[in-house]
């Protein structure tokens, strides 16, 4: 397979991008405020709020972090109030995507990446959703439950990988270990794998650690207090009033270290390579 080629969006095509951004979330704040669930901007999202007030100027995602009870209510009230202008994409409860994490994505909208693994699941314009998960408060439980969790994150992004992906160069595919991990699961779809390991990242009930396996960082660079999080503090992204983590700082430099130094300006640019993009009716698809 030939690496397709990438689309780069102009600067107004960013900006009509982070104005459907802005609309999806206020759409999610509106219902998490509704039934009382709590969330809060995560990853760059929240760098952005912090040090920009908004949008880092060339991102083209958003993050919401929210805990697993309040996550599950979100994504269970999903059709009821959200489902007539939105896509959901998640593999426990929509069988689609390719992500340990939700999307809600824009209908009528097209953002395919270049490592996108081309099944049928909606691509349009999206905002992601990581759980928090809490941790047992007995430090040897605790520090077994984050082993076993470390490990188990990386096993069901193999079987994804394997079981999803078109893609010749994914690792699970390129890699023989991998290879043979993806063969050995093959008797499980991986829906079924993926609501084990979500049954199991989510089983504990702890009071004093917390983390988010499907982070940046994954599970040990997550790993956080829960008063990191909770209650949480307020923000300003682009005019808007939002929530951000408790101890943002803490958060922020557990991610990025020195996060208000901006970066050097060959690494500005988002983490995603487009090869489709579309907007309502016009179309920027390189075909």
């Amino acid at each position: 397979m030939n690496k397709p080629e990438i689309y780069n969006l102009s600067p107004q095509e960013l900006k009509d991008l982070q104005r459907i951004l802005i609309e999806i979330y206020k759409d999610i704040a509106e219902v998490c405020r509704k039934y009382d669930l709590k969330f809060m901007l995560g990853g760059g999202t929240c760098l952005g709020a912090v040090r920009h007030n908004g949008f880092i100027p060339w991102d083209d995602d958003m993050d919401l972090m929210m805990p697993r009870k309040d996550y599950n209510k979100l994504l269970e009230l999903f059709d009821k109030e959200l489902g007539e202008k939105y896509d959901l994409v998640d593999l426990n409860i929509t069988n689609s995507g390719q992500k340990i994490f939700a999307k809600i994505m824009k209908k009528n909208t097209r953002f395919i990446e270049t490592d996108c693994f081309y099944d049928n699941s909606p691509s349009g314009i999206f905002v992601d959703i990581f759980p928090i998960e809490r941790l047992p408060d007995n430090k040897y439980l605790r520090s077994l439950f984050l082993f076993l969790a470390t490990y188990f994150t990386r096993f069901i992004r193999i079987i994804i990988n394997y079981q999803l992906s078109l893609n010749p160069n994914a690792k699970a595919k390129k890699l023989f270990k991998y290879r043979i991990i993806g063969i050995l699961t093959s008797f499980l779809p991986v829906y079924k794998w993926n609501r084990i390991y979500t049954a199991f990242i989510s089983s504990c009930s702890g009071e004093k650690y917390c983390t988010i396996p499907s982070g940046l960082k994954e599970v040990y660079g997550e790993l956080q207090p829960i008063d990191t999080f909770f209650p949480v503090s307020k923000g300003t992204f682009e005019g808007i009033e939002v929530n951000i983590p408790n101890k943002y700082d803490t958060y922020l430099k557990a991610l990025y270290g020195n996060y208000m130094k901006l970066p050097p300006i060959d690494q500005r640019t988002s983490g995603h390579e487009l090869i489709e993009f579309k907007i309502d009716s016009v179309d920027f698809s390189l075909k």
